[in-house]
C-alpha cells in the first residue's frame, strides 16, 4: 500500500514489506481533441506522483 491514504480499519493491518520490490503499471487515455484545463491539471498530478512514487522505489533499492 502506499503511504497515502491510510484508511483507519479496525481489521485492517498495513505491514511493510522488506526485500520486495512492488510495481504497478498505470495506463491513462484521454482525447487529445480536448484538451481542458482540468485535464492538464490532473495530468501534471499524476506527473508528479508518479516520478515520486518512482524516485522513493529507487531510492530504497539496495546498493
Amino acid at each position: 500500500m502506499p503511504a497515502w491514504p491510510r484508511i483507519p480499519l479496525d481489521s485492517v493491518v498495513c505491514r511493510p514489506l522488506q526485500g520486495l520490490s512492488l510495481i504497478a503499471n498505470l495506463q491513462m487515455i484521454w482525447s487529445a481533441n480536448e484538451p481542458t484545463t482540468t485535464l492538464q491539471q490532473f495530468l501534471q498530478v499524476a506527473r508528479e506522483v508518479s516520478t515520486q512514487a518512482l524516485q522513493t522505489e529507487t531510492s530504497s533499492l539496495p546498493a
